[in-house]
């Protein structure tokens, strides 16, 4: 072969390159949908030692179509009424195995026969689009790019705030801040917001290689989970605690905005909208043992091995979550969500946390129940919808029956 051949013949190739990756980049931005987990894909997590005694060593998350974290019965059903949980980490269970995590307890007990009489339905669906450290905005901006989660939900519960307080406090606790997007990457694992550079790992056509990998084998192993818990939780034991809770004007402006939005956004699901206040691991006086177990509430980011060196006593820790849920529930009241008491329902015990805010398996199961009993018990009040505004009349008692068609 002459110069001049091997020279067109590498023309053609390297053309023949940059029209398929300039094919494959547009096929990608043009068909990607926002979707919070990749589709039809599963991840084992294995979890470090240094987590919980309490936790399973091995747990499982199953995403669906939509990317949602459900169960196989939820993926596989076509009818019956649909709940849609959003949130942060206490929503996503991400510690916590697929038939564990409070969700998918909540759907179990609705599937109960007394339930699913009580309400009016043959069966009952729920799925969660909830990500770690999402603040209420994120929440909001996920639901609003969900559209096909939200059309199909009858229900719709919120479990949020804690990242709204804990993200203010990542940032130094600043009096005035504006809290502005997260990047896309950390609400959507997949979405079509993608940038493509012309370096292998970053090109559209290597994308298209993943996708085709993950639809083969679309199961994902991650090891050691949680490790940095071990150094986080020395950090607080070793910490100095600030003598009391820096001005909270700037979270609670920000805050605001983020919770009108999020409610906003699950409101225009046409369906019931729950507002279920953040749990907390608060008592009088602590063992060692659950002190050794709690690590949030400093002023800066533990979980990305930073060093953080002043914290919140767990009584100013304590203050600041009544505050955001308090806010939470007057906006609440404001907008027409309802209001899931869940007061006293979750026992504060070693049984049921495994850190400051996160639940085991035991703390799942209560907080499901708690919140199955409310939804079972408003509609046979015929008071879906009135816990917010007990001025207004009561939603007719056959509302979830109705949704749950029309979805």
């Amino acid at each position: 072969m002459t110069v001049s051949t091997a020279l067109l013949v590498a023309a053609i190739i390297v053309a023949a390159v940059v029209l398929l990756e300039l094919s494959a980049r547009r096929w990608l931005w043009r068909s990607t949908k926002y979707r919070v987990h990749p589709p039809n894909t599963e991840l084992i997590v294995g979890l470090s030692e240094h987590v919980s005694d309490r936790l399973a060593p091995v747990v499982l998350n199953r995403y669906n179509a939509l990317g949602e974290r459900a169960s196989q019965r939820e993926s596989q059903s076509t009818t019956g009424l649909r709940v849609l949980v959003a949130g942060g980490s206490a929503a996503e269970c991400f510690f916590l195995d697929q038939d564990l995590a409070w969700p998918a307890r909540l759907e179990s007990l609705l599937n109960e026969p007394t339930a699913l009489e009580a309400i009016g339905v043959s069966a009952v669906g729920v799925t969660t689009l909830a990500r770690s450290a999402m603040r209420s905005r994120d929440v909001a901006e996920i639901l609003e790019r969900s559209n096909e989660s939200l059309d199909r939900a009858a229900v719709v519960v919120l479990h949020l705030g804690s990242s709204d307080a804990l993200q203010w406090l990542v940032r130094g606790a600043p009096k005035s801040y504006d809290d502005g997007r997260a990047d896309v990457a950390d609400m959507f694992l997949r979405h079509p917001e993608m940038v493509f550079r012309w370096r292998m790992r970053e090109m559209a056509l290597t994308e298209c290689i993943r996708r085709v990998q993950s639809a083969v084998r679309p199961s994902k192993n991650v090891r050691n989970a949680g490790r940095f818990l071990r150094s986080a939780r020395a950090m607080r034991g070793k910490g100095e605690y600030l003598e009391g809770i820096p001005d909270t004007s700037g979270l609670l402006e920000n805050l605001e905005r983020g919770i009108r939005r999020c409610f906003a956004a699950a409101l225009r699901s046409g369906g019931v909208v729950y507002f279920v206040p953040q749990i907390y691991y608060w008592k009088e006086h602590y063992e060692p043992r659950e002190e050794a177990m709690l690590w949030l509430g400093g002023i800066g980011d533990a979980s990305t091995g930073a060093q953080v060196k002043y914290f919140l006593r767990h009584d100013h820790v304590r203050d600041l979550m009544q505050l955001v849920n308090s806010k939470c529930l007057s906006i609440a009241s404001d907008m027409g969500v309802c209001y899931a008491d869940i007061t006293g329902r979750v026992r504060i015990c070693e049984a049921n946390f495994y850190d400051d805010f996160h639940l085991t398996a035991a703390g799942a199961n209560e907080l499901a129940g708690a919140i199955a009993d409310v939804i079972v018990a408003d509609h046979q009040s015929g008071m879906v919808g009135a816990r917010s505004h007990p001025e207004e009349p009561a939603q007719p008692p056959n509302r979830l029956h109705d949704a749950a068609l029309s979805s």
